[in-house]
């Protein structure tokens, strides 16, 4: 597939209603790993290309429903509009960010 042609390539694609609100609350309650957000895998923080935190959510089978409704919203995104083949997921976390926080363009 030609990148080029794909028009919806830089489009952010929002879709409200994947978690009630019930579900986000116990969501963000999660205990996982709490630190400063990276911009790569290589660990580097990068306060000028990003200012957030991020916690990991565990990957453990009671929070298996969490990743198997992301990729079953994302895979419907995917086959209708970006056309990617995806292999993995990365894994998943919740991004806080204070006043003024930002994760710029990437």
């Amino acid at each position: 597939m030609d990148l080029d042609s794909n028009e919806y390539l830089l489009k952010p694609h929002c879709v409200p209603g994947v978690f009630t609100p019930e579900e986000c609350q116990q969501i963000i309650a999660l205990q996982g790993y709490t630190g400063p957000s990276l911009v790569t895998d290589d660990a580097i923080t990068e306060n000028r290309i990003r200012n957030s935190t991020s916690t990991f959510v565990p990957a453990d089978p009671d929070n298996q429903w969490i990743a198997d409704r992301l990729i079953a919203k994302l895979t419907e995104i995917n086959d209708h509009y970006y056309h990617f083949r995806l292999t993995q997921l990365s894994p998943l976390q919740i991004i806080s960010y204070p006043e003024n926080g930002f994760y710029d363009w990437h």
